[in-house]
Order: C-alpha cells, then structure tokens, then sequence
C-alpha cells in the first residue's frame, strides 16, 4: 500500500506515476501499460488546460470528470477521435480511479459515478480483399530487392497467421518447426504462447527466406540489413514500401492491423467458427491462466484450408 493516510495530497503527476508501477508490478504488457499512460497524460493535460489552480488528484469532482467525458464526446461527433477510442479513454481514467480508491488515495471514487455506456455501434473493421493480397504478393515477388525473401515472409505472417506487429518481429528460428509445419507465436498482450499449424504457402517462404539467409546463426527471423531484430519503424517501412509499389488505393491507412483484419474478415466470410479465429489469432478468454496455449493444432486446419 502507498499511502496509509487519505488526508495526504498527492499530485496528478504521482498518481500516475504509482498507478503506472502498480501495473509493472502486476506483470501488465508494455503494449497495456503504453496505452494507460498516453490516455491518463491526456486527462492530464486536460486538467491543467480546463481547472486553474488544480494540481493534487484530491481536488477533481464528479462534475469535472464529466466535463471531460464531455469533451471526448464532442471528439467523438467531430470525428477527432473514434469511439473505441473514447471507450478505451473512459475505461483507463476508471480503472485509475479504482486504484487510487483502493490504495486510499482518495476517499471517494467519483470515476464509479460515471455515466457511460460502452460504444454499441463499432464500424465494420477496414480490410483487404483477396485480389489485392495476391497482387502484392506478386509485386513483391518481381522485385530485385536484396531482402526480398524476407519480405516477402513477413507479408506471409500477416496473410497467413493473421499476427500482431510485435508477433512477427519477435519470431525466432527456434519458434519454427519445419518438419510439424509448426509455428509458435508469443502473444506479448496476454504474456502466453499459441503453437500453431501453418499455411503451406507460409512454409515456403519462411523455408524460401532460410535458404536464402547467409548467417544462420542469428537468433531472429527477420532482421535488419545490419543484422538486428528488425524495428517497429523498419517494420512499417517495409508495409509501407510495398502498399505503395502495389498501388494499392483505399479511404484508410494500411497497417499491420489491417492485415489482422483482413485475416478474420476472410475467415470469417468462409464461415469459419469465430471461436476458432479467436484462437489462432490469440484473442485470449479472461480464463487462461497458463503461460502456454494448449492448443490442438489438427482442429485448426480447416481454419488454414480456407486461407
């Protein structure tokens, strides 16, 4: 426990602060704990741009925390911001709040009054169709870049696994496993690991980009030019570097998001059980408890049939 007395001050800022190593030592993801701190700095600055004079967390009300829900909601309608976004904003400044009530910093927990209904109406998730997929792997594929091999096997992670960002970059040669056609995928959101079967076409080139690799004594599956783990920044310029080469035109960004998207959509259009999408793309229940995913790899393979 911080602080045994309530009647102690404590500023914005050292609240945050012990929330945030109350998540550390929780054993929260970088990912969790990355997304409260950007949505609590900006209530923060929202406190100090709104209430002059306002500095310890003891001085907000009820009736100043809803003027910020106010001010998400006028976000909201004048699209400055999306509604998951707000949800996400709302469920942070809460889950702070009963933090800081729990651990007596406060003697009250006016987020718990809050009138807010979590957003209903989510829009569809932007995604790819399938002609374009094969074009950019085709442009790929024509191209005399020297990491062509590589690059092409990350865009066979993202079509074929449908994986986080940081799922891709984080494999390591030991993950995979030729002979069983076996992938496995460290799930940094849930801190638990999913072995997977893997598509035939991801096989190939992974085992296209191993042929090729001069020092195979590196520890990472896809690396730099200068021989590290490749970066989130190299990551998207790759993503980056062959949308556009493709031409592929759409109304949004094309992320590695996208491609997760574009993975459950299909899958989902081909009437794949959703319970068999949320585990191949580890969307974890409340309920798993164990570091490792003990999956059945053979009842995922019609999952991977309709890929």
């Amino acid at each position: 426990m911080i602080n045994n007395n309530i009647n102690i001050k404590t500023t914005i800022n050292q609240a945050i602060n012990f929330f945030m190593n109350y998540l550390y030592a929780n054993n929260n993801s970088k990912q969790t704990i990355v997304c409260y701190t950007t949505d609590l700095n900006i209530f923060k600055n929202f406190v100090k741009s709104n209430f002059t004079g306002v500095r310890y967390i003891q001085q907000l009300r009820l009736s100043d925390l809803n003027q910020y829900l106010a001010h998400l909601r006028k976000q909201v309608e004048h699209k400055e911001i999306q509604a998951a976004t707000m949800d996400r904003r709302v469920f942070s400044l809460r889950s702070f709040y009963s933090f800081l009530y729990d651990d007596r910093l406060l003697d009250y927990n006016p987020a718990s009054k809050l009138k807010y209904k979590k957003s209903q109406n989510k829009s569809v998730p932007n995604y790819l169709e399938e002609h374009e997929l094969d074009h950019l792997f085709k442009v790929i594929e024509n191209t005399n870049d020297r990491n062509k091999y590589r690059d092409i096997a990350i865009f066979a992670c993202l079509r074929y696994l449908g994986a986080r960002r940081t799922e891709v970059t984080n494999l390591k040669w030991s993950d995979i496993h030729f002979t069983t056609q076996q992938i496995k995928i460290y799930r940094e959101k849930t801190n638990t690991y999913s072995l997977l079967p893997m598509h035939p076409k991801l096989v190939d080139a992974l085992l296209q980009l191993y042929n090729a690799t001069f020092d195979k004594t590196k520890e990472y599956v896809f690396i730099s030019r200068q021989g590290n783990q490749l970066s989130k920044t190299a990551f998207n310029s790759v993503i980056n570097k062959y949308v556009n080469l493709a031409s592929i035109n759409k109304d949004f960004k094309i992320t590695a998001r996208i491609f997760r998207h574009t993975f459950c959509t299909i899958a989902a259009k081909k009437n794949i059980a959703s319970q068999k999408i949320m585990e191949f793309t580890g969307h974890k229940s409340a309920d798993t408890l164990s570091i490792y995913s003990k999956m059945n790899t053979s009842h995922l393979s019609d999952l991977l049939a309709a890929m």
